[in-house]
């Protein structure tokens, strides 16, 4: 399925890990291979949205300039939503009951041909579709 060395990180395992919470030593140990050039991850515009809406949304300016600061030194490639993977998304979201933003993630890692680095459960259920990596 996918491309040796691609992934597709989502919101809740770069909280995760900017957190210091749940598994955030996997993440870790990922986004370190990632900066030896063993591996690439990426993630989407929406997600790094999403992730800055819940921010600002349960903190103060100052955690959220920190966030901005502490995002910018990883190891991701923010890339933009195609027109294909919001329709891709809009299809698995009605059909696997995903939120929003998870949808989104799941389209890119589909359309990277990539295995996507989650700890959300309800991404099992595309695990026919790509792989995963469970944090």
């Amino acid at each position: 399925m996918k491309q040796r060395g691609k992934y597709v990180i989502d919101s809740f395992s770069i909280i995760s890990y900017c957190e210091g919470i749940k598994n955030s030593v996997k993440v870790s140990d990922i986004f370190k291979s990632a900066l030896n050039n063993e591996i690439e991850i990426y993630t989407s515009v929406i997600t790094y949205g999403d992730i800055l809406s819940l921010i600002h949304k349960h903190a103060d300016s100052v955690k959220v300039a920190l966030f901005i600061k502490t995002f910018e030194q990883l190891p991701i490639k923010v890339i933009n939503i195609t027109k294909e993977q919001v329709e891709e998304a809009a299809k698995l979201k009605a059909e696997n009951k995903l939120g929003f933003a998870e949808s989104y993630t799941a389209a890119l890692a589909i359309s990277e041909n990539a295995c996507l680095i989650t700890g959300e459960k309800l991404l099992g259920s595309l695990k026919n579709k790509i792989d995963i990596l469970f944090i």
